[in-house]
């Protein structure tokens, strides 16, 4: 699975903002166990995600774990159990509980009147997920 997060910002100073947008690439793989009614299916996956960080270019400086370019990697894995009903019409519904952990990064000001060291903006080191999806699946 793929997506996009809303944009998040911090200040870096009275004027100036950082803003930080992330992207999570999730890739997952289940063992089905069919039930009387639809199938429960726990599961181990591989999780990245790709973090935007844009800073105003007037001087303020931000220490970034980032590469040059404003992009972020945040490797992680996850466990997850699910629950899943597949109708005959190839479209299916599925509950679902993740729990991970991933890199945690620290973003930092350098600006002139902030001590180094205080973060303005910090990613989690773990999380948990309660999601519904739907889709199509194939025989």
């Amino acid at each position: 699975s793929g997506g996009v997060s809303n944009g998040s910002s911090a200040a870096l100073n009275s004027v100036d903002q950082a803003t930080f947008r992330r992207y999570p690439l999730r890739l997952g793989v289940y063992l089905p166990i069919r039930l009387a009614l639809g199938q429960l299916e726990p599961g181990l996956g591989a999780d990245l995600d790709l973090l935007s960080v844009s800073v105003p270019s007037n001087g303020t400086q931000l220490r970034s774990p980032c590469s040059s370019g404003g992009w972020c990697r945040s490797p992680g894995a996850d466990v997850a159990l699910g629950w899943s009903f597949a109708s005959t019409h190839h479209v299916y519904v599925r509950g679902l509980a993740r729990a991970g952990i991933s890199r945690s990064y620290d973003f930092v000001t350098m600006a002139p009147g902030i001590p180094i060291g205080d973060p303005i903006w910090r990613t989690p080191g773990t999380y948990l997920e309660l999601a519904v999806e739907s889709g199509l699946w194939f025989p």
